[in-house]
């Protein structure tokens, strides 16, 4: 099971319990101002690009959740119209 959660104004994240080892996860980034476009598309393929890299359900959620989040913050940063969604490519090199 996976959902987004937070628990301040302060940050957001993602939990996932893993029923083969019987153990919840949690992973967070800083909460950045705004709404941006595309963002469960860019985590949830970063989540399966792990996973099928061979990654736990735990290190696939924190991958997902630092790549999401520095995809938004490149676009805030830059100031581009969100309407067009995240800068995710600039960040694929660095995807685990």
């Amino acid at each position: 099971m996976l959902t987004g959660v937070f628990f301040d104004d302060l940050s957001l994240g993602a939990a996932a319990y893993d029923a083969q080892t019987n153990q919840t996860s949690y992973a967070f980034a800083p909460k950045i101002k705004g709404y941006y476009h595309g963002t469960g598309d860019v985590f949830g393929s970063a989540l399966t690009a792990s996973i099928i890299n061979g990654k736990t359900l735990a290190q696939a959620i924190k991958t997902a959740v630092e790549f999401t989040s520095k995809s938004i913050e490149r676009t805030y940063n830059a100031k581009t119209d969100i309407r067009y969604g995240v800068n995710f490519e600039e960040g694929l090199q660095d995807l685990e």
